[in-house]
């Protein structure tokens, strides 16, 4: 009797020991920052908007897809990336688009300065890209863009993306299957959303003939905190500088996909949801809905498609 009473704390143990035996047993990888001297890559990136005013009116999308070179070259203990904007072009509701700026764009150079953890520190490029846009642009079309636009604001912009997508990996390890909670910012018309999240490890694949370890990322603002109570690392990933606002109010949720190659650092893949309302006017009280769908490659220049 005594044994048939003790069966069910026995089986208990004996599941959480196997439990306990598998995550030790779990491949571990650990990630770095090591791209070749040299090394050219083409990035693709292809963003697609959609608002939604509410009641009878119709969806407004805007689709853009921008196609840029990547130069890695070392510089000291780190590495200077340069990318150079290349072919790019926009739909609005699926009519073809002439967006002046993102035409005058091309062609531009943008300089990251890095550590040797991929960390970008410093940009350049950024200060002659506005004046060119000072003078090609009309004086009404320049105001308005100058108004929502500062070189301060594009060159954090610019390396935040750029280390957002390496943000707490580079020099860490992990466990497939294991899960870690993050902190971050999301940028909107609002200012920076503050998200809170889980990234899940998922372990190494083949992605289009390379190998490269996939992660499932899941976010959001406000009262939906995904945080995990299983959750193995706290990753802040928000940077210094920046403050969080409105994010309470504006309900952001979201789930992103990436596929990294552990090894060199490159983010092969990314595909990125997000859903979130604002305001459809600063200081207003319609709410409009707005949705983000963004996919992100990066290919060696040898194996790039036209």
């Amino acid at each position: 009797m005594a044994i048939r009473r003790c069966l069910p704390t026995l089986l208990a143990l004996a599941a959480l020991l196997a439990s306990m035996a598998a995550e030790a047993d779990a491949p571990s990888t650990r990630f770095s920052f090591a791209p070749r001297d040299g090394e050219v890559w083409i990035e693709k990136l292809v963003d697609i908007r959609t608002t939604d005013p509410g009641g009878d009116a119709a969806l407004q999308k805007e689709h853009t897809t921008e196609v840029d070179t990547l130069l890695f070259a070392k510089q000291g203990e780190g590495w200077r990336v340069t990318r150079i904007m290349g072919p790019a072009r926009m739909e609005v509701s699926g009519q073809p688009f002439d967006n002046p700026i993102l035409k005058i764009s091309r062609g531009t150079h943008i300089e990251l300065s890095c550590d040797e953890n991929g960390v970008a520190h410093e940009v350049r490029g950024f200060r002659l890209l506005l004046r060119k846009l000072e003078r090609s642009l009309s004086p009404e079309v320049w105001a308005k863009y100058q108004s929502s636009v500062t070189l301060q604001g594009v060159q954090r912009t610019e390396m935040r993306r750029w280390n957002l997508r390496r943000g707490g990996l580079i020099g860490a390890e992990a466990q497939d299957g294991e899960i870690w909670n993050f902190q971050s910012f999301f940028p909107s018309s609002m200012g920076y959303l503050d998200v809170r999240g889980t990234i899940r490890f998922g372990g190494m694949i083949d992605f289009e003939g390379r190998r490269g370890y996939k992660l499932f990322l899941d976010f959001a603002t406000g009262s939906k905190d995904l945080t995990s109570k299983d959750a193995t690392k706290e990753v802040d990933l928000r940077p210094a500088g920046y403050t969080s606002s409105n994010s309470n109010e504006y309900g952001l949720e979201g789930s992103t996909v990436r596929v990294i190659d552990p090894t060199t650092g490159h983010m092969l893949y990314e595909n990125t949801k997000v859903s979130w309302k604002v305001p459809e006017m600063r200081g207003g009280e319609k709410m409009v809905g707005k949705t983000l769908q963004m996919t992100y490659r990066l290919e060696p220049l040898s194996q790039s498609s036209p």
